[in-house]
């Protein structure tokens, strides 16, 4: 089983500044994993540890040094790391990101047939929460928003807990 997981490095502060053209200021800003994704990272690692067979691929699109997420999920239990890094692509909105990853898990997906594609529920720099949905329409996937745990996962089927808001 083949399971990519998509990541995002973000600031590890809640003092983000953007500059004039809507860019995240990254300068002398500790980043890190975006929370929200180290859950999804954590689930797929269960799945991992479940089924031992079980390839994980870690995705993320940043400047060169978002490398350092790759290589933190690499130390989790991730098996393979992807970076999509161009100057172009600096600022991009949602569909541009998502446009770019979908293209990037194609190319994965031509290489070794996923069985699952996890993303989090959004980022703690943007909050947009549209890269899941968009890279499923993309690549015309069945997509499931805020499942909390994976309970069970077979070849052909998922059994998904999801998260209830109030």
């Amino acid at each position: 089983m083949h399971i990519i997981i998509c990541i995002k490095q973000t600031p590890l502060t809640d003092k983000v500044q953007f500059d004039s053209s809507g860019n995240l200021i990254r300068d002398n800003i500790e980043s890190g994993i975006n929370p929200f994704d180290e859950y999804a990272l954590e689930e797929a690692l269960k799945i991992k540890d479940a089924n031992p067979q079980t390839v994980i691929s870690v995705l993320t699109m940043g400047p060169p040094d978002a490398d350092e997420v790759l290589r933190y999920a690499v130390s989790k239990g991730c098996d393979k790391a992807y970076l999509i890094s161009d100057i172009l692509l600096k600022g991009s909105d949602t569909l541009a990101t998502s446009y770019a990853l979908a293209k990037a898990l194609e190319k994965i997906n031509s290489i070794e047939k996923s069985a699952l594609i996890i993303c989090g529920m959004g980022s703690n720099d943007s909050d947009t929460g549209h890269i899941a949905s968009q890279i499923a329409v993309q690549l015309n996937l069945p997509n499931i928003s805020l499942a909390s745990q994976v309970l069970s996962l077979e070849e052909n089927s998922i059994l998904l807990e999801k998260t209830e808001f109030k």
